[in-house]
């Protein structure tokens, strides 16, 4: 799902195994892919993203880019607090940020060895760090790696989205979305973001 092309050719794979998928499509057009670049800086910008609206978090990942561009990503792990708080972090979040440093760091979490690591053991050893919960593993997995096959289940724009397009009475839970979708593998990554386009859309 690198490029426009890729992404496209799992949705039309993914109608054949959900044929809902294909109305979607129809009406809403094909979404565009989301790529972001393996490593530190984009499983970080994923932890500040959390809870936040996508310009406040924009604003503070440029700002936390710069400063970590200027000490290097080894040294956020022994950075001042308030050195981090300037640039509009919480406690919570600064706390998850030295942790994926120091994990870094010590050689803990591999960035070159993760692709080589099954979805299961890669989002394992992602949520080892502490404040990578499996919904940040996925994310990074599906945008950083561009894995094929992730399903981020917690996901409440998912819930809602998915609850649309089997037209459900009520949210249906995590594990519920799991059981609905579980014929759309191995192109769940694709599914995930044919849904978050339905969500946007629903929010008009």
């Amino acid at each position: 799902m690198k490029d426009q092309s890729a992404l496209n050719h799992a949705l039309d794979q993914l109608c054949i195994l959900e044929p809902k998928c294909r109305a979607i499509l129809g009406s809403l057009g094909y979404p565009p892919p989301r790529v972001y670049s393996p490593g530190f800086h984009s499983l970080a910008n994923i932890i500040i993203s959390q809870q936040l609206s996508t310009h406040a978090a924009t604003a503070i990942a440029t700002r936390f880019s710069k400063l970590v561009c200027g000490v290097g990503v080894h040294e956020v792990a022994t950075m001042p607090e308030t050195s981090l708080r300037e640039i509009g972090l919480s406690k919570q979040k600064i706390a998850y940020l030295q942790a994926l440093s120091d994990a870094v760091a010590k050689g803990e979490l591999d960035f070159d060895t993760l692709p080589s690591l099954g979805d299961i053991a890669a989002i394992k050893a992602l949520s080892a760090v502490k404040g990578i919960g499996t919904w940040t593993a996925e994310i990074y997995l599906m945008f950083a790696e561009q894995r094929q096959d992730i399903w981020p289940a917690a996901d409440l724009a998912l819930q809602v989205a998915v609850g649309a397009l089997y037209s459900l009475d009520q949210r249906p839970t995590a594990a519920h979305t799991r059981e609905l979708t579980a014929h759309w593998s191995p192109f769940r990554s694709a599914g995930a973001i044919l849904m978050w386009h339905l969500y946007a859309n629903l929010q008009r």
